[in-house]
């Protein structure tokens, strides 16, 4: 018996059986088979790093469909035209490039030191593939059914095509467009350098920590798909003059998780778009918060303003949850109103400034930090379900400053701090306003031991 080949390139194919009769002629076998190895071993001993070459292959030659491919450390390997479809990829220590047509993969066994790069072409993920190493993304596309879940290190720059999912485990940069009807999930750190955009779905999970780092050159990161963000995103600049920015284009921006805008070294921040805010925001830098009509800190939601806020566009800031604006710090709001809403909680010493609208409150002030001044500057309202807390004390009580008219309805409720007991005469003004109008206040807590702490609604506020 005799194997023949008839001389095609492909080695697992063009072979057939042959019996030798014993009368001299041959005869072909039917119905036999036989394995033929399938894997393929980079040498790259043609030097030219070229997967077409076939003396870059320790068979002789180049991998066929359906092949399990090898590529160790002895230089890199370029894909750059064509289209083939492997089983399993291993890459020990070595490195891939996919430079132009279009390469798939079932499955990749890799290790920490090896990399695949994507300049160009298509990588085509034949179902769920994981890779311990780096993914250098530079341009062309990620196809197929995916997802692609990266371990190690990810970097990603140029005009991105993305059609299938991608999961950071690692750590990843981001100066790219990445757009397609993909997916795009970071589990762990992803650092936004440059001016880059997300126009497939994105998700920062519980577990992610996405930084937007201004530098020297600025930072900008346009979100223009579904988002989830569950994780921590910071806006910041280790430079001294980068502008950090996050805008949020086509949906409500809604933060699940955590918002700190950082001091940093230095240069502008900003968010654009509809703010909904379910998780903790922080402004410990001066940030201007711009575009969609309504802005809204929901019932659970938690707002730290430490530094200057300037809100334009909105025609409502509505604030449900937990506010505390520190001193020297202003949340202004250019255009619009401003509701604490029922169950709201408004805390602090800093300003509050609707400049062309009116601020309402039907939750909880509470002046100050025991005690102190909370300003606001403009028309105020308290409706029904409105309560005012005020902390009086010998050295020093809580105060309301309201720049424009004030209209009070609702509850004010009066605590004395460390026994204090006023003396007869004295006065305390903790509600100072250009006009304050009394449209059926109640007021609570205002007998202490040895009298009753009369209220006058007026100019000046309270006397005893």
């Amino acid at each position: 018996m005799t194997f023949l080949h008839d001389g095609s390139a492909n080695p697992l194919a063009g072979f057939s059986v042959v019996a030798s009769d014993p009368e001299g002629g041959n005869s072909t076998l039917t119905g036999v088979s036989f394995n033929v190895a399938t894997g393929f071993l980079w040498t790259n001993a043609g030097g030219d790093s070229d997967w077409d070459n076939p003396a870059n292959w320790a068979s002789g030659a180049v991998p066929v469909a359906g092949a399990d491919v090898n590529i160790p450390n002895v230089g890199a390997a370029v894909f750059s035209s064509g289209s083939l479809a492997l089983d399993n990829l291993t890459l020990t220590g070595g490195q891939l490039l996919v430079s132009g047509g279009s390469l798939g993969v079932s499955s990749i066994t890799d290790d920490l030191t090896s990399e695949i790069g994507v300049p160009g072409g298509s990588l085509t993920l034949n179902g769920a593939v994981s890779l311990s190493g780096s993914f250098d993304w530079a341009g062309g596309s990620l196809a197929g059914t995916g997802p692609l879940t990266v371990l190690g290190d990810v970097s990603m720059a140029g005009l991105l095509s993305l059609n299938t999912g991608l999961v950071v485990e690692g750590t990843a940069s981001l100066g790219a467009g990445v757009s397609g009807s993909g997916s795009f999930t970071n589990n762990s750190s992803l650092l936004v350098e440059g001016t880059a955009s997300i126009s497939t779905s994105f998700t920062n999970s519980a577990l992610g920590l996405m930084t937007i780092d201004g530098g020297n050159g600025g930072a900008a990161l346009t979100l223009n798909g579904p988002v989830t963000q569950s994780g921590e995103i910071v806006l910041t600049s280790t430079g001294s003059s980068g502008a950090a920015t996050l805008n949020v284009v086509g949906a409500p921006f809604t933060n699940d998780g955590f918002v700190v805008v950082d001091a940093g070294a230095g240069g502008a921040r900003s968010i654009t778009g509809e703010m909904i805010n379910n998780g903790e925001m922080t402004f410990n830098a001066a940030t201007t918060l711009s575009g969609g009509a309504d802005h809204a800190n929901e019932s659970g939601g938690t707002l730290n303003i430490s530094a200057d806020v300037t809100v334009t566009g909105a025609t409502t800031f509505r604030n449900s949850g937990e506010m505390a604006v520190a001193s020297a710090a202003t949340l202004l709001l250019v255009v619009g109103d401003f509701e604490n809403a029922l169950g709201g909680v408004i805390n602090g010493n800093g300003d509050i400034t609707v400049a062309n609208g009116t601020f309402t409150n039907n939750g909880t002030i509470n002046p100050g930090a025991s005690p102190g001044t909370l300003t606001i500057d403009g028309d105020f309202v308290q409706g029904a379900d409105g309560v005012l807390n005020v902390e009086l004390d010998a050295g020093a009580s809580d105060s309301l400053i309201i720049t424009g008219d004030a209209d009070f309805a609702g509850t004010i409720v009066i605590s004395f701090l460390n026994a204090f007991v006023p003396a007869a005469g004295d006065v305390l003004n903790f509600i100072i306003a250009g006009t304050i109008t009394d449209s059926g206040v109640e007021v609570i807590g205002n007998n202490y031991a040895g009298g009753i702490l009369g209220i006058q609604i007026g100019r000046a506020s309270c006397r005893e």
